[in-house]
């Protein structure tokens, strides 16, 4: 038996070794055939003998080179008229010649080709009602060798190929859809033209001008303005539910605080029955829902803080870091050293704190508040294997421990992170905004209502999943969203995955062990996410409806591009009219609005960017509460005397300001409410009387009276409240602060 499996042993290598030598034989075949050299195998001086011996060898060869233009110089010329002493001289010469002409023809299409390469992207020949990519031959100079023909032809099928291939042109949400979920098209093959949002067959036709208050998510808000309802306690016929959700994005959240900030002082923050943040739209969610509206954490503390928060030197090391597995970073002590560019402990701990915070969340009020009007903290996950989006919030006991309020012991454990000593709300918000590659690893959170199983959850920031919370806000019950969008409006989406999405997130989530989320960027699921929500709630935005409308088509939490799909998701991609419907209103700065930088920490820039946000949803939703402001009052200049006390505090990060919040009350009386409005408002006739008989006023009088007239008249400082907004206004009420007023 032994010695048969020597024999078989020694036969297989016979074989193998006999199939090697037949495919070295077949490859060299191959190579003398098709007469194209390696030059990795022959040198530069071999290709120039070879092509000098052709050229010995056949005169005509030698002429027919000799009439290409490329080659028409003095130094050809020089070649005829040189008088050779021997035979060994002219071959020397000859070569001498043949390499450098070589050499510079290899060089000229080098640089041929990378030019062609960058602006390969700009020139789009239409053919057929279809956009295809134009492609003009790069190699307009002619080859000055004989055995170079095959790669010239080489070229040509391959730029012929290159020019037929067609691009996929959409124009609205449902073709995106169809192309991209039906008939199997990558992202990155299509192109929008045109973008048109088409009504359903249940749907009136829009009217030729667009009118924003004629939206039902606009006539619900008016409407619980109106009637200054609660959450919890609305009207015996309002069945709606109304979501806020908040958009992050870094320091771009500093737009959408400015939105929040706007609907605070319009005091509709009640309005909503719902908040549902991502990202950094959790922390700006959490201030709200404590009617803190801390907007100074991005406009002086972060700003100030710079590098204590985020660093750009600190990204490119941890992007650098990503090229390495972690068993061997962990083994090393360059690990020790690489910090996170973004550091979210500062904003957690050092920011929103309770005990040490510079800016203190109110907890208790937040919890208080979050019984009524539900925080939902949206972050993406990966749970027992599958790619997941989950909501943490107060109703599946992720924020708060379940304490006896006899004894004060803890009965139940909130939702623990496993890898910090941290749990409960904080802990959840940390997890939304765990950027990849930029914050750390993943961190594990061991939830309450899994803790039972022992089924541990890993999390990281929400924009991989679901940058815009809607989608969350519908697959819970939400009826109408309000979407604040941190960039500004008619801002191309690209349906090409950028450097980050194609190189880095996939090797973070590599050297984290999650193959299945780096083949979801690889393959451009995140770009796909995107691109849907800014179509679908344009979409939203422009949709008139009739009576018996329930809203548009909304995706589900589910992902259903860039991953391999199960029955579950097969079923969704292919049965969209199933998809829930909704009403939603995406709010925008205005298009060509510069946008801000993730990573910007200039206070100049992120102040302009919360004015912009104010004024964008002051705007929209200031005639809602049926004030009358003077013409000139409007969202600009109102963020203008709002925000004037920016950067005109001391140590800022050495002495905390601690700001109460205010609890959600009961509703008030409709005719107390409305005497207060009737009194305010005959002030305010008062005052633009006597503005009639002094028109003479300075400018500093002028700012006075404004700031009066916004604290008398805007809901949101009624009786004191929200003071972390109405500090500027005091000040200039005060005559302090003139200054710092940006005209």
């Amino acid at each position: 038996m032994k010695a048969t499996k020597q024999g078989l042993t020694h036969l297989l290598s016979i074989g193998i070794l006999t199939n090697t030598l037949l495919s070295c034989c077949t490859v060299v075949g191959a190579w003398r055939v098709t007469k194209v050299n390696l030059p990795s195998l022959v040198s530069k001086r071999q290709l120039a003998e070879n092509r000098v011996y052709k050229y010995k060898k056949d005169p005509n060869e030698e002429e027919e080179f000799t009439k290409v233009p490329f080659l028409r110089s003095n130094r050809k010329r020089d070649i005829k008229d040189k008088q050779f002493t021997n035979a060994e001289d002219e071959d020397y010469w000859r070569n001498k010649k043949a390499l450098k002409t070589q050499n510079k023809v290899r060089s000229r299409r080098h640089k041929l080709r990378r030019g062609f390469a960058r602006s390969l992207k700009a020139s789009l020949l239409k053919v057929n009602g279809v956009y295809s990519k134009k492609i003009p031959n790069p190699y307009q100079i002619p080859l000055q060798a004989p055995e170079l023909e095959s790669v010239r032809a080489r070229n040509r099928v391959r730029d012929s190929a290159k020019a037929n291939a067609t691009r996929t042109i959409v124009t609205n949400i449902h073709e995106l859809r169809h192309a991209v979920l039906d008939e199997g098209i990558e992202l990155k093959d299509i192109e929008f033209e045109n973008v048109s949002f088409i009504p359903s067959s249940n749907v009136t036709k829009a009217t030729e001008e667009y009118n924003p208050f004629n939206h039902e998510v606009i006539k619900l808000i008016e409407k619980r303005a109106s009637t200054n309802s609660k959450p919890g306690a609305r009207a015996s016929d309002d069945n709606a539910t109304l979501a806020l959700s908040i958009e992050g994005g870094g320091m771009r959240g500093a737009v959408s605080a400015g939105m929040a900030s706007a609907i605070a002082v319009l005091g509709i923050s009640d309005a909503f029955d719902s908040i549902y943040g991502s990202s950094a739209g959790s922390i700006v969610g959490a201030y709200m829902v404590s009617r803190q509206m801390c907007i100074d954490v991005y406009t002086d503390v972060l700003t100030t803080a710079k590098t204590k928060f985020v660093s750009k030197g600190r990204l490119a090391s941890s992007l650098a870091t990503g090229l390495f597995d972690t068993r061997v970073l962990n083994n090393t002590l360059f690990s020790k050293y690489v910090n996170p560019a973004m550091n979210i402990s500062f904003v957690l701990d050092g920011i929103m704190c309770p005990e040490q915070g510079l800016r203190p969340l109110d907890v208790d009020t937040f919890m208080k508040n979050d019984a009524r009007q539900n925080l939902r903290v949206v972050t993406s996950t990966v749970r027992n294997g599958k790619m997941e989006t989950h909501c943490l919030g107060s109703r599946t006991m992720d924020f708060f421990d379940r304490v006896d309020n006899r004894t004060g012991e803890v009965l139940e454990r909130a939702t623990t992170m496993l890898d910090k000593d941290r749990h409960g709300l904080f802990a959840c918000l940390e997890t939304s905004m765990l950027v990849p590659a930029a914050t750390g690893p993943p961190l594990a959170l061991l939830r309450h209502k899994d803790a039972h199983l022992n089924i541990t959850t890993h999390c990281f920031d929400a924009f991989c999943y679901e940058p815009i919370p809607y989608r969350s806000a519908v697959e819970e019950g939400a009826t109408h969203v309000l979407a604040l969008k941190t960039r500004p409006d008619g801002k191309p989406i690209s349906t090409k995955q950028g450097l980050f999405e194609k190189y880095f997130a996939p090797m973070h989530f590599d050297t984290n062990d999650m193959s299945e989320v780096s083949k979801y960027f690889e393959n451009g699921g995140q770009q796909y996410i995107y691109v849907e929500d800014y179509l679908t709630l344009d979409e939203g935005k422009m949709h008139s409806i009739d009576v018996h409308d329930e809203g548009i088509l909304v995706p589900p939490q589910k992902i259903l591009y860039g991953v391999e799909r199960d029955d579950e998701a097969q079923a969704l991609a292919t049965n969209r009219d199933d998809w829930k419907r909704a009403h939603l209103f995406p709010l925008a700065v205005p298009e060509g609005t510069p946008e801000l930088s993730v990573l910007s920490v200039d206070q100049d820039e992120v102040l302009e960017g919360v004015r912009l946000g104010f004024a964008a949803a002051f705007d929209l939703l200031a005639p809602l509460v049926k004030i009358d402001l003077n013409e000139h009052l409007d969202g600009e200049r109102v963020a203008e005397l709002l925000f004037s006390h920016v950067g005109t505090a001391i140590n800022v990060l050495e002495e905390p300001v601690s700001v109460a919040g205010d609890f959600i009350l009961e509703t008030e009386s409709l005719s107390t409410m409305e005497k207060t409005v009737n009194d305010v408002r005959n002030a305010h006739v008062l005052h633009e009387y006597d503005s009639v008989l002094n028109d003479g006023r300075n400018d500093k009088q002028c700012q006075r009276q404004d700031a009066s007239d916004l604290l008398d008249l805007l809901p949101g400082f009624h009786q004191g409240k929200m003071e972390s907004l109405s500090k500027g206004l005091q000040q200039l009420k005060k005559g302090e602060g003139q200054d710092q007023i940006v005209k």
